[in-house]
């Protein structure tokens, strides 16, 4: 399991499973997303850890990789765990999905 020590910043934790979630930190931004996705295509494929076990692995919020490339709105990051056989259906601390990350304000901008 990944620590939430370990990431750069965390997802909006909201109070409850209706209300909205608060604005994410600003995260990292790189110029060249298509980089960027064959970097995160060749950790899945070439990783020692079974892909099963890598896209599974979640924060102590329960957030997995596709939570966060969600919230964020990396619509090339998604597709490539998707791809790679991501849940989108998977519910974090807080009974939100990938899918419902996805739908908020902030995976727009």
């Amino acid at each position: 399991m990944l620590s939430a020590r370990s990431l750069p910043f965390s997802l909006p934790t909201p109070a409850n499973p209706a209300s909205q979630p608060h604005s994410p930190p600003q995260q990292q931004q790189f110029t060249n997303t298509s980089s960027q996705q064959l970097i995160l295509s060749t950790l899945i494929q070439q990783s020692p850890i079974p892909t099963s076990v890598l896209l599974a692995a979640a924060d102590v919020d329960g957030n997995t990789a596709l939570h966060y490339a969600s919230a964020y709105g990396q619509l090339k990051a998604i597709r490539a765990l998707l791809g790679a056989g991501a849940n989108p259906g998977a519910r974090n601390a807080y009974s939100w999905t990938p899918i419902a990350y996805s739908s908020t304000v902030q995976a727009e901008v």
